[in-house]
């Protein structure tokens, strides 16, 4: 793993796992919301 932060050039990486697909909400919709929740960090 270290090998790859070097490479990225960063201390860590955030991981963002869905245990339930909700197929009514569209992928972009989803895309969207992780896009934004990212920004707040």
């Amino acid at each position: 793993m270290n090998p790859s932060l070097k490479n990225l050039e960063t201390d860590y990486v955030d991981l963002y796992i869905y245990h339930i697909w909700n197929w009514l909400t569209p992928m972009e919709e989803i895309a969207e919301g992780l896009a934004e929740s990212s920004k707040k960090w």
